[in-house]
């Protein structure tokens, strides 16, 4: 996919899968696009909207902390081939393709980490990786006016004050701007307690920025918080494991942190049609993006897609584009019901690759997502190529030869 472009082809416009990967359609009562006969969503089955309909009419849980027998959001590793044989027992043809698909991926991981199957795990397992492999502060995360976006967009687009919370308020929160500019200043300290720091005391001395009451006699850190401030060297792999491990337990934090991403998806989604809109060139995933008719513009885009994620579904896979780009971050994902094809390995996006850090899941479905835990030995890593297929080298000789491609 090229980083940008002028409008999109009638292929391109078909890119999610319709038998497997999922989508946000307008739930009864929300608003869709300008045209109200508009045609379904390009990216469902008939009878998928119609389920996702009735699901989303349905009352939500107030909230989704889990109860103290499923305390952690991310397990630990295990084996990857053995997840498979278990998961995936028989011969049918289903089961062949995806453990085949994780013979291949078992080349260059040794194991995944399963992700709590609720609506937020390709959020999740996005953020899990994010926190754990994080070498330098994102672009995005030094901006100086990051906290001052939720009442930006609130005032351009007026669309902030209708977010929902997963998870009560708490005391002295304030009403949604208040509370997005929380969940940002907290993934933001996340984020940032996972990153290198010259020394200790530069890291004290910012948080002490970041923290600081209006009237600057005040901070406002949590327990939580202090224990990441006291690991401000952290790089040994079982420290940062450990550092992770504290915040995937299922608490108001790990849910405000997700909701920050949403958020950034959001303010990216703006900022992206807006430069459409000025006949400005854009990743080509944004034509994509706004070519929905639920999905037309921000405001549809968040009413209809964004607002119920976590909620009544996850994310499209044509939203893990956005995702990746609004965190510049390239998301591989080993798309295992893909096995043999062309996309077996996607990357959301797929024009930063060089230049952005690599991020690394695994689905059976693009609905729900793993994490990949990568092998300390990469020397095999040329065994399969990109679709999942057996390569084998033969040696030259004064006739060309065609190289063979064995299947597993």
């Amino acid at each position: 996919m090229t980083s940008s472009m002028k409008g999109p082809s009638k292929k391109e416009a078909s890119l999610s899968n319709q038998e497997s990967a999922p989508s946000q359609p307008c739930p009864p009562g929300v608003a869709t696009s300008e045209d109200d006969n508009s045609e379904e969503d390009l990216y469902r089955a008939a009878e998928d909207l119609e389920q996702e309909r009735q699901e989303k009419s349905q009352p939500h849980a107030a909230s989704l902390l889990p109860n103290s027998e499923e305390k952690s959001s991310v397990a630990a590793p295990e084996c990857l081939l053995s997840y498979a044989r278990r998961e995936w027992k028989g011969n049918t043809a289903k089961s062949l393709l995806i453990r085949k698909g994780y013979e291949a991926t078992a080349w260059v991981f040794e194991s995944l980490r399963r992700v709590r199957g609720d609506n937020y795990c390709a959020l999740r397992a996005t953020l899990f990786q994010l926190l754990g492999q994080s070498r330098k502060v994102p672009a995005w995360l030094q901006d100086p006016e990051i906290l001052k976006w939720p009442k930006q967009v609130q005032c351009v687009q007026d669309l902030v004050a209708q977010w929902r919370f997963p998870f009560g308020s708490r005391d002295g929160e304030g009403g949604a701007v208040e509370r997005l500019e929380r969940c940002l200043k907290l993934l933001r300290s996340r984020v940032d307690s996972q990153s290198p720091w010259a020394s200790g005391m530069d890291k004290l001395l910012y948080f002490s920025e970041l923290y600081q009451t209006d009237s600057g006699s005040e901070l406002l850190f949590l327990p939580s918080q202090l224990q990441w401030l006291e690991a401000v060297e952290c790089v040994h792999p079982a420290e940062r494991e450990r550092m992770c491990q504290q915040v995937f337990e299922g608490t108001l934090d790990e849910y405000e942190m997700l909701e920050a991403l949403k958020f950034l998806m959001l303010h990216t989604a703006v900022q992206l049609h807006g430069a459409i809109s000025k006949g400005l060139r854009v990743p080509e995933f944004c034509w994509l993006l706004f070519a929905r008719d639920t999905s037309k513009c921000p405001r549809t885009f968040f009413t209809n897609h964004l607002r119920h994620v976590g909620f009544s579904g996850g994310l499209e896979q044509v939203e893990m584009f956005l995702l990746g780009y609004s965190l510049q971050q390239t998301i591989q994902v080993y798309r295992l019901y893909k096995t043999d094809s062309e996309e077996f390995v996607t990357y959301y996006p797929d024009d930063h690759k060089p230049d952005w850090p690599c991020l690394s899941l695994v689905t059976e479905d693009d609905r729900h997502y793993n994490i990949l835990v990568p092998k300390q030995d990469k020397q095999l890593y040329s065994k399969f190529d990109e679709s999942g297929r057996s390569k084998m080298n033969h040696p030259s000789g004064s006739q060309a030869q065609k190289q063979h491609v064995t299947r597993l």
